[in-house]
Formats: C-alpha cells, structure tokens, sequence
C-alpha cells in the first residue's frame, strides 16, 4: 500500500509537470543524466526522480585472543541490501525546493530524509525543515552512492546522520566560504516523528572554506560544534568494526547515566589534484555530567585519514559544502573496448572509547579498497578491513557491493 501510494505520488508529480507546460505553451524538458529529470522551459519547475541498491556480501574471522575476550561468531559471512531506496526531489516557483528519500529496509518502509525549504533568502541564504542531515561531518555530508568506501568511519555513531528540524545554510565570498546553522529534535528515524518532543535538542553549527578551486584541483577545510542535550540525561556510545554486516560491537561504553549534555567538535580538511585524493577528520565528544558522586567530565575521540587514486585517470568533483564530494565518472564508460573506470584507495581510522571509568575499548583499523564504476550510476566495491581491539585481539572482514544510483 505504501509503496503504491508512491508510485502515485510520483506520477501525480510528473502529470503536474506536463499539465505546467501545456498551459504556458512551453514543452518540459526530459533529460537523463543522473537520474530522470523534468524540466519546464522557463527552469522554475524541476523534477527529480532517483533511487539507489547496494547488494552487499561480507566474509569475517577472529583471531584466538578475540575469540576468547569476547566470543565466537555467530557467523562468519552474511549477506544484505543495504541501501534500497527511491527519492524525489525538486523546485517549484523557482525558490521552492523539496526532498522525499524513502528507504525500504529490514523489512520496513521508512524516511531517509524528508524536506520543504526557500531558497534565496536575502542574509540567511536557504532554509530547510523536515528530516535533514546535520551539519557535522564531512564524510556524512557526502552521499552514500559516493563514499570512498562501504562504510563511513567511527564518527557516524557518534551522532545520527539523520535528525528532525530546520537548517538554514548560506554561501560567501563567491562560494569561497559557507555557513550552516541547524536546530534539531531527535525524532524518531524512519518515521521523522516525535509527538510529545521530550527526546531533548541538538544545537549544531559548521563553517567550511574552500581555498582552493581550480578546473584540477580542490582544497577544502572545516570544523563543526554540536551541544546535545539528551533528556533522558543518558549517553552511549558504540561501534561496529566499519562493516554494517556484523552485529558485534567491539567498543561500547554502555548506557552512561547522570549526563547533562555533551560537546561535539569536529575538524575536517579534504584535498584533491587530479586522480589523486586525501580526506581526513578528527572528532572529538566531551561529555558533561551532573554534580554528584559520577560529575567527572568525559572525553572520546575519533579519526580517520583516507586517501584514493583513480588508475584509469578520472578525478572526483569537489560539490558543495553541504554535498561534499562526488563520484568517478568513468571517461570511458565499460563496454566492449573498455574497461571504465578503477580506484584503489587506502584508510586509517580509529576510536577511543577509554576514559575515567569508562572502559568502552579502543579500536584501529586499516582499510584497503578497489573500486570499479562501470559507469557514472553503477559500481562495484572491494573493501578488506583489518580490525584491531586493543587489548583484545584482531578481525578480519572482506567484504564486496554491488551498487546502482541514480
């Protein structure tokens, strides 16, 4: 029922469209690029019409010492979609843009983004209200049909990537300099909905600049601060070893009762010379706790360097502050003479989840990956994870997906 009332939803949209088009005697222009997209003449009403698959299989094996520390595996290889959705976008009236990513999961249908907003605001730039990603990290505000690898770094579990509430973002100095500003509730994520509001608020902030921006290269840099109030006054953090096909979390400081709020600070450089790319972020969450008997203050880190090389030449483009970075597109695209287009990449991460009491775990990982796009909306991913718990033992996991976007 739901997925037939957006079938409708989105047909209803595209009649509109040619209905538009016919009483101003102008034709709607039709192109695939990347994705389908209507278009009236006079470029005040576009639509968008997109959805993404991500297929994926993972192999996984400890070594004695994990084995022993914490216990045997469930399994040793899984398989999942992890990504199916579809989404709508556009603009209407010219200054009125919208959003709907509809995420089909786990057997469940929910919202993975979902937005009204107003564009060229005199000062302020656009507003947005609805489920909308905060503006805290770099590698979250890059697509997950463009990430470098399978799965996004530590950092994602130390905030939602998705949150309910309004956004107002704004660009400087010919796009050199960008300002976002967000004020969210923590609602309910596939639903987007939080009916009595008493899940506490995020205030969250974030300027980035692009020094350098030629036709070759790309120099970006940033930092964020988040405060949370939780109104639970509870806190957790915990992570999966950067593969989402295994339910064990190494680290986890389990549910830290008497908090008050806490401090996100993140610091994000990104730079990119032809094929070649490096990306790098440090996060940091300071925890203030209530007076008592447990007041003590607590911190935990995160940080991760990447870097990537296109061997067939091709280079990714640098999209915007709130974007971040796009994809490869193959300069050939593969076929019968060629073979399209390959990356390796390599990545370092790490988190540390020790502090006072706490003893949640410290976790280092090393990354190798192989990209293949056989054209700008399909690729093909090879990650291998080398996972070290410290004081603990060492995983494995090899993992592959095969991915359509659009």
């Amino acid at each position: 029922m739901r997925l037939s009332k957006l079938i409708l939803f989105t047909a209803s949209i595209i009649l509109f469209g040619n209905s538009y088009a016919q009483q101003k005697q102008e034709p709607t222009k039709i192109n695939w690029k990347s994705g389908l997209t209507l278009q009236s003449a006079d470029n005040n009403f576009k639509v968008k019409i997109g959805g993404r698959i991500q297929y994926d299989h993972a192999f996984f094996s400890q070594n004695n010492e994990l084995e022993q520390a914490t216990a045997p595996l469930m399994t040793k290889n899984g398989t999942q979609f992890r990504r199916v959705w579809l989404s709508n976008t556009g603009t209407i009236y010219g200054n009125v843009d919208f959003g709907l990513y509809v995420a089909f999961e786990n057997g469940r249908v929910g919202l993975r983004g979902a937005y009204v907003g107003v564009k060229d605001i005199p000062v302020l730039g656009s507003i947005r209200v609805g489920q909308l990603k905060e503006p805290l990290r770099l590698e979250v505000s890059t697509s997950s049909k463009h990430t470098l690898f399978m799965e996004r770094s530590f950092s994602v579990d130390f905030a939602p990537i998705f949150n309910s509430g309004i956004l107002i973002n704004n660009d400087f100095l010919n796009k050199k300099l960008s300002a976002q500003f967000g004020l969210f509730r923590n609602a309910d994520l596939n639903k987007a909905n939080d009916i009595a509001a008493n899940e506490g608020y995020n205030i969250t902030q974030r300027i980035t600049g692009l020094p350098i921006k030629t036709e070759n290269s790309f120099l970006h840099i940033g930092g964020s601060y988040s405060y949370r109030k939780p109104n639970s006054g509870t806190y957790q953090l915990r992570s999966r070893p950067e593969s989402n096909l295994t339910e064990v979390r190494y680290v986890d400081t389990e549910l830290i009762e008497n908090v008050d709020h806490s401090n996100l600070v993140n610091i994000e450089a990104l730079y990119g010379i032809g094929a070649f790319n490096i990306q790098s972020e440090y996060l940091v969450s300071n925890v203030k706790r209530t007076t008592g008997i447990a007041a003590e203050d607590l911190n935990f880190s995160t940080f991760y360097a990447q870097m990537s090389y296109c061997l067939t030449g091709e280079k990714r483009s640098y999209k915007s502050s709130l974007a971040g970075i796009g994809s490869v597109k193959p300069n050939r695209n593969f076929g019968k003479n060629s073979p399209g287009a390959w990356e390796v990449a390599a990545k370092y991460s790490t988190v540390n989840l020790n502090d006072g009491a706490i003893a949640g775990g410290k976790e280092n990982n090393l990354q190798l990956g192989l990209n293949w796009y056989l054209n700008p909306l399909t690729k093909v991913m090879m990650n291998h994870v080398w996972a070290e718990m410290e004081n603990q033992g060492k995983l494995n996991v090899f993992q592959v997906r095969f991915q359509i976007g659009f």
